[in-house]
């Protein structure tokens, strides 16, 4: 990790009697001196304004390990990693993990658009899907994203409301769900979800701002504060009834540099680690019945993006997790663009799964509906239409990302490492499902 990125961590912390004890406490670090005096002397500092989470570990139905995770602060440099090597030696159940600096996209592709978002329309056979009933009604797609511009979208013919129990904004941003004018990249991906799913409603999840960060001009945030919106979801769909649950995630952003993240072999890693705290609470959600789709990133070998700094295998952390839906990108020929991230993943390994389309002429606020940042709400489109028809009791998500693969159309007879099991196909998917 850079100097920089060295200060903020995720501080994981067993809620059991022996632990707080350990501690000298009998209360949980969110406003106890003692032991967060205790931590600091390690040269870990606790913020108090972020407000800690909950996580079950363990496995599956067999979670019993109940945990309080807290954002924290180290020491720049070796200072860092002495108070590192303090806390595992003298507090072995305190976690510490990697808070990195994520973001969306960079700047926008030169070429020209491959069709427009009618010709996308006619290739998933949306009105096909629309009429079988497959239009997103009753269902909402969460966008963790830079925000929506609800009145851009009716100016386009579009038809969605903004859901607010699934909408969340960072404490920085001044506008409400919805409000983010002008249309920018989270507005991209909302209009992309219209296309196969009309009638779904939108969670504005708007955590990934300009600057929020660092500096320059893209679109920054801490996973800390992608955090705060899962942890607004999972607490939702635990209020809910099973079979009332229809959740759809679409996340268009990725790590995109290995500087911002410990190394791979250390145990505070994000990248290569399904322990972290972070991609624990993205596989609870799974469980709890929600639909979470991740963009497989625009760091591909041929054209990547200018700020992607993996040389190898960038589809890492919460995005190649084998539980979620790794969406690449192609064009409407169905050649692989370049910029779409390849396999294999550094979590599971066959990832992409599969491929949707993406640089075509759709919505105007860029040149072009370009990325896998597009083709990811795309495909949540089309797993938003099958939700209006079958609940995640009926049809568990697990279940649901085999059949997308399953029916995707291939060209290849093993998994290929640019588009996965192939590109999405909704009529034959609604075939298999019996819509």
């Amino acid at each position: 990790m850079s100097k920089e990125k060295t200060l903020r961590v995720f501080i994981e912390v067993e809620t059991t009697p022996s632990l707080l004890q350990a501690l000298d406490s009998d209360k949980d670090l969110a406003g106890n001196p003692a032991a967060a005096s205790r931590l600091s002397a390690a040269g870990l500092e606790v913020d108090p304004d972020w407000v800690p989470m909950s996580l079950s570990r363990g496995d599956g139905a067999r979670r019993t390990a109940e945990t309080k995770v807290f954002r924290g602060h180290l020491p720049p440099g070796r200072d860092g990693g002495r108070a590192l090597d303090i806390i595992r030696r003298e507090h072995p159940k305190i976690g510490v993990y990697a808070d990195p600096r994520i973001d969306l996209c960079g700047l926008g592709p030169s070429d020209p658009a491959c069709g427009t978002v009618i010709d996308v329309g006619r290739k998933l056979g949306s009105e096909d899907a629309h009429r079988r009933g497959c239009t997103g009604e009753g269902v909402t797609v969460a966008l963790v994203d830079s925000g929506i511009d609800i009145s851009y979208l009716h100016d386009k013919g579009h038809t969605h409301s903004i859901d607010p129990d699934f909408s969340l904004v960072a404490p920085s941003a001044t506008q409400a769900p919805g409000e983010f004018e002008p249309a920018g990249h989270g507005t991209l991906a909302a209009y992309a979800v219209g296309v196969m799913a009309p009638g779904a409603r939108l969670g504005d999840c708007a955590t990934v701002l300009d600057g929020a960060a660092g500096d320059g001009p893209l679109m920054h945030a801490w996973l800390s504060d992608i955090s705060i919106a899962y942890r607004r979801m999972k607490t939702m769909l635990e209020s809910q009834l099973p079979d009332e649950r229809r959740l759809v995630v679409s996340n268009s952003w990725a790590l995109t540099r290995p500087d911002w993240d410990f190394e791979p072999d250390q145990d505070e890693n994000f990248s290569d680690n399904d322990e972290h705290p972070f991609n624990v609470l993205v596989t609870e959600l799974i469980e709890l019945g929600a639909d979470v789709l991740f963009a497989a990133g625009n760091c591909g070998h041929e054209h990547p993006v200018s700020q992607c700094g993996f040389l190898e295998q960038p589809i890492c952390g919460a995005n190649s997790l084998s539980a979620v839906t790794t969406v690449g990108a192609i064009d409407l020929t169905g050649k692989h663009l370049g910029y779409s991230s390849s396999g294999p993943g550094r979590l599971a390994l066959e990832k992409p799964d599969l491929c949707a389309y993406s640089h075509f002429d759709g919505s105007g606020v860029m040149a072009v509906d370009w990325g896998t940042s597009v083709a990811t709400p795309l495909l949540a489109g089309v797993v938003a239409g099958v939700r209006s028809q079958r609940s995640p009791v009926a049809l568990p998500p697990e279940d649901l990302r085999r059949q997308l693969c399953e029916t995707a159309v291939r060209t290849a007879s093993t998994h290929d490492p640019d588009v996965g099991w192939g590109a999405v196909d909704p009529a034959a998917l609604h075939r298999v499902l019996g819509l």
